[in-house]
This record gives C-alpha cells, sequence and structure tokens, in this order.
C-alpha cells in the first residue's frame, strides 16, 4: 500500500487536536479518589500449631521468662500446694530445645526473671527465698532471703539490671505481711522495703525510661480488695494509687504510657478476667473488657494479651488495648490451667502446663 506524504494542512490539524486534548485535561477538575476502609483482619479458623520444647520434673506454675534477646527460656517448677515439695528451674536453648543448665531447690519455685542487661537470673521459691545467678554458666551468685515474709510470689529487674525488686505476701491465710523489697544485685544489700500490711504483692515492674515501679497488690485472706500504686525507681516517692478489687496482676502497656490491670470478675456462673486500662502518668481510668477466666500474659512491648479462648479449648492472642483477637493458638492442654510468658520481641510465647510440658509457638 502506498503512504502518503503528509501536507501542511494535516500537520496543522493535528496540532490544533493536540493542544485542545491538553487545554481539555488541564482545564477538567481533579477526581478526587476515595480512599479505601481497611479491611478487618481476618483469624484464620485453624489455629497456630505448638512445638514441644520439652519436659520439666514438676508442674510449671507462672514461673516461665525469656532472655532480652530471646534464644533461651528459664522455667520454674515445682507443686505448689505443698510448700515443702522440691522445685527446679531448668534453662532451655530455643533454637535447638536442648537444656543448658538445671537447678535442684529444696521448695517450689514460683517466680523467675531474667535481667534485661547483662547475665544475671532470679528466682523466688515459695519460702521467700530468692537466688540471684549467672545465667551463661549457672553459677550461684547470692542468696536473698526476706524475712518474715511467706510466697515470693513476683520479681523484677531495673531497667539497667543493677537492683531486683521482690514481692509477696500470704495469700491463702494472711499469717504474714505483703511487702516489696528493693535490692542491689551486685551486692545483695537491701536498699528499700514497702510495707503493705494488710495484702500481698502479686505482681511488681519498672518503666523503662523513667525507672518508677508499678507495684500490684491485693487483700490478704478472705480481702478481695486490691490497688495499683506507681512508685518512684527507688520506692521512696508515690506518684499515684487506684482501687482494683479482685485484682489478679497488673502489667506495663506501650512502655509506661498506660497501665493494665486484670481482675476477676463473676459473670452469672461464669468466672471472667476484666481488663482496664489506666493512664500510666495519672492513673485514671481509660477503657476495659472481658475475656475468660484462666492464665493470662502481656507481652513485654505491652501490645498482646494471651488468655484462653472464647471457646475456652484454644488459647487466645488479643491486641491488649482493645480486645480484638489477633492469633488463634492450637493446645491440647486445658488453656485456663496455663502459664505464660511472651518474648521480648513478642514474636514467641511459651507456655507452662501442670504436667511439666514446655510449649512454644511462634506468631506469624
Amino acid at each position: 500500500m502506498t503512504q502518503r506524504t503528509p501536507t501542511f494542512l494535516h500537520l496543522a490539524v493535528a496540532g490544533l487536536a493536540a493542544v485542545f486534548v491538553a487545554s481539555s485535561a488541564l482545564a477538567a477538575p481533579a477526581r478526587r479518589v476515595r480512599p479505601r476502609p481497611a479491611r478487618p483482619r481476618v483469624v484464620p479458623a485453624t489455629g497456630i500449631a505448638p512445638r514441644l520444647l520439652g519436659v520439666c520434673g514438676q508442674p510449671v506454675a507462672g514461673s516461665l521468662a525469656f532472655s532480652s534477646d530471646g534464644k533461651h527460656l528459664v522455667v520454674g517448677s515445682g507443686r505448689m500446694a505443698s510448700g515443702t515439695s522440691p522445685g527446679e528451674v531448668r534453662v532451655w536453648d530455643v533454637a535447638s530445645g536442648l537444656v543448658m543448665y538445671m537447678l535442684p531447690y529444696t521448695s517450689p519455685v514460683n517466680a523467675v526473671a531474667y535481667a534485661p542487661v547483662g547475665d544475671t537470673l532470679a528466682a523466688s521459691t515459695v519460702q521467700s527465698r530468692v537466688l540471684v545467678w549467672s545465667a551463661a554458666a549457672g553459677a550461684s551468685l547470692r542468696t536473698l532471703a526476706p524475712p518474715r515474709t511467706t510466697g515470693g510470689l513476683c520479681l523484677a529487674f531495673g531497667p539497667k539490671g543493677g537492683v531486683l525488686a521482690t514481692g509477696g505476701g500470704d495469700l491463702a491465710g494472711g499469717q504474714f505481711p505483703g511487702e516489696a523489697r528493693l535490692w542491689d544485685v551486685k551486692s545483695g544489700r537491701l536498699l528499700r522495703t514497702l510495707p503493705h500490711p494488710h495484702r500481698s504483692v502479686v505482681s511488681l515492674q519498672f518503666v523503662p525510661g523513667s525507672g518508677d515501679c508499678l507495684v500490684a497488690s491485693r487483700g490478704l485472706g478472705a480481702d478481695s480488695q486490691g490497688s495499683l500504686d506507681l512508685w518512684d525507681k527507688s520506692l521512696k516517692t508515690h506518684r499515684w494509687t487506684r482501687v482494683a478489687p479482685d485484682l489478679i496482676g497488673a502489667a506495663l502497656v506501650a512502655g509506661g504510657a498506660s497501665v493494665a490491670s486484670v481482675q476477676s470478675e463473676v459473670a452469672g456462673k461464669q468466672y471472667l478476667l476484666r481488663v482496664r486500662l489506666w493512664n500510666g502518668k495519672n492513673g485514671t481510668a481509660q477503657s476495659g473488657y472481658r475475656a475468660p477466666m484462666g492464665g493470662w500474659a502481656i507481652s513485654p512491648s505491652g501490645g498482646l494479651l494471651a488468655c484462653s479462648g472464647a471457646d475456652r479449648k484454644s488459647i487466645a492472642v488479643r491486641d491488649v488495648r482493645t480486645g480484638r483477637l489477633l492469633h488463634r493458638l492450637e493446645c491440647s492442654y486445658p488453656p485456663a490451667s496455663l502459664s505464660f510468658a511472651f518474648s521480648t520481641d513478642s514474636r514467641m510465647l511459651a507456655a507452662g502446663t501442670q504436667d511439666g510440658s514446655v510449649l512454644l509457638w511462634t506468631l506469624k
């Protein structure tokens, strides 16, 4: 086919058409694009399966802790119903599942803690003996023995690992007063005693930035009245206090910007966990929600809550602020009987069972 050479008239017409199209595009109003609403996260019906890390020689009850890098997991065990039965502490290498070492105790171990920096571990027993040792070698460094107290319920290292706070009391009979104590880790010297004459200290945690210490306590014996108290890092200056009936424990959220309290509540014939959020600076109430009763843990970053699932057969990992379900975890054990601990980066969740098994989930 013969191609025709464009004439001057053809070129002029084409040029005018291009100018018209361009000017029309410039004159047209900008088209607004409406942002699409974010789709709610759909939690898969099939839960995340656990990995069996190992088995302790005794039941695990509330005493698990990850090292700051997530490479090691320390687990304390023992039969809590009998304060005279033996207990033990085992330290696992998370990647290989091998036990690095095992330390026997003369009584059940109900609290363990890793220092956020350095090479230090601590564990307390129902007889309130607190032992501090080298995490790498498993060598004992010293023993702290608070007098006139029974049931070492909680431990917390300061942000730099130089101080250790211990808390306890007699929850059952109220024969011994509750108290929180502050120790110098290197020397073992007692720095401060914070008495709670009619309460037992059930949880302690230091604010990462300021070093302020959150102390949660509850009544002794039949008294179920509890309280949240924020103190300075030396336990001398009191910041604020809030009443929390039927308090089980508490934890910091978002680096201390908020505080989450976990309380027990009766609804009809069911027992529930009531999670309440408080302003970390002044203690004013913020929000709250309910979850099934059972074991629970809040991640060190303060973003996640692990607790029993709605079906009471699986484990739910929720947004600690809103209660929104994020992960469903498979479990062949009753979730209500488990003890939990998150890794520092919130990517792993460990659980201890009544038969001594230690389970591990990797959160996707």
